[in-house]
């Protein structure tokens, strides 16, 4: 429910008039059991279908809205389920389901796709130290009331004297069994939160925070109860819905998980396209792993750093960490009128949601994509050139970043400087990179130093998403140069660590080298097998040329893991998937994951996809031995049926590496290694090019 909290009296008053209609679903299963062995499961609904069932010409708001949530309840009882959470805006809802459950509604006309409901959890008068290290003091506040900030969390305590209590609201009843009233926080994450964000200054008590007036809109929605263990991405979805009733400028996300969630995903896509600037904590357990629903490209994800601006050693590091802000040993405000020093990247977040509302409340005349941009590029940067890993862009800079805007501008006037940065996938000694860099024209070149010692004159690019093998594993310094059309340019700079679980000696034979020159009877192995050269040869892999290098057989009787390989073809919303995976004994199990809620078992799925959209594809094979392997692609399918599945032309100038995939005259083919030669005269078993038949 709605709620503002007046004074320190905890009156409840002034619901709103619009009828929260997402708490439906969650009234009518108020009687399931607390010991349930379903899953619980998100359930997209055929937008079209919805459409056609519901006839909704005309309806509009509340009535719309209802008509939908009317729609799922009925799904769900067909199936002797019920609604936890309905989503109507995002033609979704939430649901325990048995393998038949599941099976039922996935096979129903009115299902889109079901995917699993992911948990979320919480990512833990003197100054803070933090608030001089985001240059929070030195920007005024004293126009913050113009913003509005909403807190997903444990809840807030509005009766401490150091916080805000007047005009504060919020949003409660989250939950299967409802986590309660959003103004008592019986945990005090959600506490310690609000306080970064806006603790009162000026009052000789406690701490302040960035915005120290008192003045910043805050409205609070309890998603975790007063244990504070987990929620779930549908109530987080319902509780980004809830922040834009509201008017929330700004949604503060001190928690997540390790779990991708379509249905989220587009919560904050379409909300960000609506105005509202998304701040998510990067995740605590110090590994590479993202973080959602910070890892979102919509969202602002956050790393934290400490007194001394250096990384904090538990903070998550990956492609998607945007900026990084003050997050070990934070001090703050608890319930009962209590303090604490707090550390995780969940009280680095609300430094950097704080700097938002700030630098906003300053130039209300900017878009939420304006604020961003001017974070990202007014940060003090930290490790490496440009944005990493580690830190991002930087530090988050009040001043620093209200200062550009008043230079420049909201659209920024002046030709900026890229930021160059990437993602990468491992497969085996098989690394593909994903250009992630940004300008605020466009990149116009790319440049990789892929760094391998073992083959100098050959570990550059300029693909802008490049495949590249490396011949050893080891560390290896990937560098990409990002340059404009102007000719600026900056650098990003990542450790890929290559691992391909192969042995390193194979019965006292000499590793195959590329740097070597082989005679006929000259004896190599290379991934885990021993082979003969037929004939001189240099640089000529023995896996690729089974003409020149015959194979003998394996090294050891020792199992080593398989490798998942494999490619796409896409038509429109549907993809074929070509699997390449291989193992020495032979994979006994596929299993693909379309990053749509749907999965497969099959060894070359073909795969239609609701919308068109970006997806993540997982591939995880297994051997006898059951070791398994996966690889995973970004694919981008888009409606209708395109020129040859949508496939490039092949074009004379370009270099293809392993998997490109192009058309020529109505013939479809796949490189299987970087080559410049025309697919029509070098594709067959031994060549470069697969060819893959006539375009459909």
């Amino acid at each position: 429910m709605n709620n503002v909290y007046v004074g320190t009296d905890k009156r409840r008053c002034g619901k709103l008039s619009l009828i929260n209609l997402g708490l439906l679903g969650a009234l009518l299963s108020n009687n399931l059991l607390a010991q349930d062995d379903s899953q619980r499961y998100i359930v997209k609904m055929n937008d079209a279908a919805i459409s056609q069932r519901l006839s909704l010409q005309g309806m509009q708001g509340e009535h719309l809205a209802l008509a939908k949530t009317q729609l799922m309840v009925h799904l769900a009882k067909d199936i002797d389920s019920q609604v936890l959470r309905a989503l109507p805006n995002q033609n979704a809802f939430a649901a325990k389901l048995s393998e038949r459950q599941y099976q039922a509604l996935l096979k129903h006309p009115d299902t889109a796709y079901i995917e699993v409901d992911p948990k979320r959890y919480l990512a833990a008068e003197t100054i803070p130290y933090g608030i001089d290290l985001v240059q929070a003091r030195l920007l005024s506040d004293a126009q913050a009331s113009n913003v509005k900030v909403c807190v997903m969390d444990t809840g807030y305590s509005p009766d401490h004297p150091d916080l805000p209590s007047t005009g504060v609201t919020g949003d409660d009843g989250h939950g299967e069994y409802d986590t309660g009233d959003w103004f008592h926080d019986g945990h005090g994450h959600g506490t310690h939160v609000a306080g970064t964000i806006s603790a009162l200054g000026g009052n000789g008590l406690g701490v302040v925070g960035v915005n120290p007036s008192g003045t910043v809109g805050l409205h609070i929605v309890k998603v975790f109860d007063d244990k504070g263990e987990w929620t779930y991405g549908s109530e987080i979805t319902f509780a980004v819905e809830q922040c834009a009733d509201a008017g929330a400028d700004i949604i503060n996300m001190s928690l997540g998980g390790t779990s991708f969630s379509a249905v989220e995903n587009d919560a904050f896509n379409r909300t960000y396209a609506e105005g509202i600037l998304h701040i998510a904590a990067a995740g605590n357990n110090g590994s590479s792993m993202e973080h959602y629903p910070a890892s979102y490209d919509n969202v602002i994800s956050v790393a934290a750093v400490d007194k001394h601006s250096n990384r904090a050693s538990f903070s998550q590091f990956h492609g998607q960490v945007e900026l990084a802000a003050p997050g070990v040993e934070v001090n703050s405000t608890l319930p009962g009128n209590r303090y604490a020093a707090w550390s995780g990247t969940s009280m680095a977040t609300p430094h950097v949601t704080g700097v938002a509302a700030l630098v906003w409340s300053n130039h209300r005349e900017c878009s939420n994509a304006h604020i961003r941009n001017a974070l990202v590029l007014s940060a003090q940067d930290r490790g490496t050139d440009g944005r990493d890993q580690y830190y991002g862009y930087g530090i988050v800079q009040a001043k620093a970043a209200s200062d550009y805007l008043t230079e420049h501008g909201c659209d920024g006037a002046l030709n900026q400087q890229p930021v160059a940065n990437y993602r990468h996938s491992i497969d085996a000694q098989t690394v593909s990179f994903i250009d992630q860099s940004i300008d605020d024209s466009a990149v116009i070149s790319h440049f990789w130093q892929f760094n391998d010692v073992n083959n100098p004159e050959k570990d550059t690019s300029a693909e802008q998403n490049p495949t590249y093998t490396y011949i050893n594993d080891g560390r290896y310094y990937v560098t990409l140069l990002a340059t404009d059309a102007q000719g600026k340019a900056s650098i990003s700079q990542q450790e890929v660590i290559v691992n391909s679980g192969l042995p390193d000696e194979c019965e006292g034979l000499p590793a195959f080298s590329v740097h070597q020159t082989y005679a006929p009877g000259d004896r190599v192995f290379y991934q885990n097998y021993k082979y003969i050269a037929k004939q001189d040869t240099f640089a000529t892999y023995p896996t690729r040329y089974p003409d020149i290098w015959q194979k003998q057989g394996r090294c050891y009787a020792a199992n080593v893991a398989p490798t998942a390989d494999f490619s796409a073809q896409a038509n429109g919303l549907t993809v074929k998937f070509i699997n390449n995976s291989w193992d020495d004994n032979g994979i006994v199990s596929y299993q693909w994951d379309f990053g749509d809620g749907n999965l497969s078992s099959h060894e070359a799925p073909t795969h239609t996809f609701a919308t068109k959209g970006e997806y993540t594809i997982t591939l995880t094979v297994q051997d006898q031995a059951q070791i398994s392997s996966s690889k995973v692609m970004i694919l981008r399918v888009d409606q209708g049926v395109q020129t040859c599945g949508g496939l490039p032309a092949w074009q004379a100038n370009k270099t293809y590496v392993k998997d490109d995939q192009v058309h020529l005259n109505n013939v479809k083919y796949t490189a299987k290694w970087s080559t410049r030669k025309n697919p029509e005269q070098y594709s067959g078993r031994w060549d470069v090019w697969i060819n893959n038949g006539q375009c459909d």
